[in-house]
């Protein structure tokens, strides 16, 4: 059997930022020019979801706040610290990003997605 090498996380992938934006930014229904954002609501313990998206000027996500595929999704700060630590693997691309209170771990192409996402 062989040894799996133990690595610190920040080695094999990316940690992005979300994006930050002001209340009135946010609609809560489908725009042109907008583009919806996964909060911590989005998280759950069976994935990501898309219920009670908001929607923010396509303008104030940046290519690389845009959610894709193997990319994992946690809430990052919060009210509550049962919020804080969910986590869950995007399985497609969204185009869409995800809000300042969340951050995306990208993996890279050197470690398998799935296992990352474990």
């Amino acid at each position: 059997m062989t040894a799996v090498p133990i690595v610190r996380v920040g080695d094999i992938c990316e940690q992005i930022r979300g994006v930050t934006y002001s209340k009135a930014d946010a609609v809560t229904t489908p725009r042109e020019q907008y583009l919806p954002v996964l909060r911590a609501n989005n998280i759950t313990e069976f994935g990501l979801t898309s219920d009670g998206l908001v929607y923010i000027p396509e303008g104030k996500v940046s290519g690389k706040q845009k959610v894709r595929k193997n990319d994992v999704v946690i809430a990052a700060s919060s009210g509550s610290l049962d919020v804080v630590g969910k986590a869950a693997r995007s399985l497609a691309d969204f185009d869409g990003g995800f809000g300042a209170f969340c951050k995306v771990l990208r993996p890279s192409d050197a470690v398998d997605a799935g296992y990352f996402a474990q």
